[in-house]
Order: structure tokens, then sequence, then C-alpha cells
């Protein structure tokens, strides 16, 4: 029998990440700190952890080695991925998060529980997951800041974002330093003299530029 017509059927599209559909068992946190961004100019990915409660941190000093940990397990266990590509140093295991400055994302989310078969091995106690965010259409945005502190700390920021109909761009500078010499008592010598410490200056400059295009 004619069944008539072909009818066409509107197209319809369905996205999803990964992250979400596949990783079951897993939460995942998005750290959304506006008074904590607001001034990003001199803050890593690490104070943002530390600050928000949202997992453990051991931060030693400003420059100094910051490691992720959760559930009990070592920052070797917790995988950090920047638009899905990991960043755990092959040599240690493990990522600095004092080594990535807050103000070169849009999205820090913290995944909690495993999701080594998404994303490999490593993933044990759980994930940070870092990215970009396209701007809107039509919109632009200049942003500047900067931070000072005790001990030479300070840092600056200057970041400008456009939406177009199909293209967006993102452009980011970013610099941070601290020289970091604080007195103390040097017990290893006689009489534990005070001393300045000169050996922990560190300097860090940067940049990062994203591009999106709809192709159709």
């Amino acid at each position: 029998a004619d069944s008539g017509p072909a009818r066409g059927l509107p197209q319809v599209e369905v996205r999803a990440g990964r992250e979400r559909a596949f990783l079951a068992g897993a939460a995942l946190r998005p750290l959304a700190d506006s008074a904590l961004r607001a001034r990003s100019a001199g803050l890593s990915v690490g104070d943002l952890l530390t600050a928000t409660g949202a997992g453990f941190g051991r931060v030693r000093a400003p420059g100094g080695i910051v490691a992720a940990s959760q559930r009990g397990l070592g920052g070797e266990h917790t995988a950090v991925l920047w638009q899905g590509l990991p960043l755990n140093s092959p040599m240690l295991g493990l990522a600095d998060l004092s080594l990535l400055p807050l103000a070169a994302f849009d999205e820090v989310t913290l995944q909690q529980g495993p999701g080594g078969g998404v994303h490999g091995s490593g993933l044990v106690g759980g994930g940070l997951h870092l990215g970009a965010r396209a701007p809107a259409a039509g919109t632009e945005r200049l942003r500047l800041g900067a931070v000072a502190g005790a001990y030479g700390q300070g840092g600056a920021l200057a970041a400008w974002q456009r939406g177009g109909a199909r293209t967006a761009l993102s452009l980011r500078a970013f610099h941070q330093q601290a020289r970091n010499d604080y007195f103390f008592e040097n017990t290893t010598l006689f009489g534990a003299p005070r001393e300045r410490q000169r050996n922990a200056a560190w300097r860090q400059t940067g940049a990062l530029a994203d591009v999106w295009h709809t192709l159709s």
C-alpha cells in the first residue's frame, strides 16, 4: 500500500559532555567564587581550591608547590585536565597548581570520584577540569587587574574578549612575582641568628589565546 508522500522531520541536535554522561558515581562541582575571580590577577588555581574548601591544597608559601588531594589520596591520584588534555607531569605524576593562574581559565570544575575509564589512568581520587568559555555573540569585554602584597608579591592581568556571529576571540596576558625575602631564625647556625631569606624569589609571565569558529 502507498504510504503517501515522504515527510521530512526537522533536524534535532543533542549534545552532552562525556564527563556527565559516563562518569557514573562521580560528582562534578563547579568552582565559581566571585570574590576570588574579581582579584584573580595574583591568584592561582591552588588558591581557589583551598579558599573554597572544595579540596585540600597543600600550600607552603607563595610560589611553592600546591598539590591537590581528595579522598585521602595524594596529588598523583588527582588528574588535572585542560580542555580534556592532562597536565600532570609524567615525571612526578602530579600537577603543581601554583603554576596555573586563575585568570587563564573561565571554568574550574572539581570532580569528586574516580574516572579512569574516561580520562585514563591517574584519575583515581578525583579530577580538576579547566576550560575556557566562548563570549556571547555581539559582546566585547576588556578586564584589567593588579594586586600587591608583602615581601614583593604582586601581579597584573589584562584580558580582552570579543564574540562575533561565527567567530569568538579571547586574549589574556598575566604576570606575577614575589621576592619572599622574609626574616627567619637560622637554627642551623650557632646562636640562631636572625637572617633574611634571599633564595625563594619567583616570577611567572604568560599569555593565552582562545579562538572559537562555527563552520556552519
